[in-house]
């Protein structure tokens, strides 16, 4: 029994470990992305990485109850361009259909997507989430969490609320080198 103990003990102390402690904070300051992302990086850790629903449904709480519909998080669009999970650009070309008659159907739309993500979080995180509302344009390569829920992709011309993340473990924090741009708040 004892051993099983220590077994589980061992368990719950390495999960404590692992997990990744953040304060979430709204901003109401009417900002462009790039300055809201400014913002969030010289007041807490950086714009917030949404990780699941289940902590956008948090978010959205957070922001209902301080009278915000919608905020911006820290997904955004880096330079479009086909390329492959290892940052090689895509050729579509060797599995584009043969010129004929008669072509078999093909997959390379597909299979193009599930190895191309432009999409980046400001702070590097490595969540998946994309629960997009409607899909983006090429023109809209900022994102704002939105009730009920999910993601609208916007373009740079647009200001409002930020949801910024205070990393509180000091370790993490400490180690990580976010810097601030010289662009002016606007």
């Amino acid at each position: 029994m004892t051993p099983l103990l220590l077994l589980l003990c061992a368990g719950v102390f390495r999960t404590a470990a692992l997990s990744h402690l953040r304060q979430f904070h709204i901003t109401h300051e009417d900002l462009f992305w790039t300055a809201a992302r400014n913002y969030c990086r010289n007041h807490y850790t950086d714009l917030i990485t949404v990780y699941n629903q289940e902590e956008a449904e948090q978010l959205i709480e957070l922001m209902r109850s301080n009278g915000s519909t919608m905020a911006w998080i820290g997904l955004n669009r880096k330079e479009h361009r086909q390329n492959l999970s290892n940052e090689n650009l895509f050729d579509e070309a060797p599995l584009s259909p043969p010129t004929g008659e008669y072509t078999k159907p093909n997959c390379a739309p597909f299979l193009t997507r599930l190895l191309n993500d432009d999409w980046e979080w400001s702070d590097g995180g490595r969540s998946a989430y994309r629960n997009w509302s409607m899909d983006p344009r090429d023109d809209q390569p900022y994102v704002k969490l939105i009730t009920p829920g999910s993601l609208i992709a916007l373009g740079s011309e647009n200001q409002g609320d930020s949801l910024c993340n205070d990393d509180l473990d000091e370790d993490r924090r400490g180690k990580k080198d976010l810097g601030t741009s010289s662009e002016p708040l606007q």
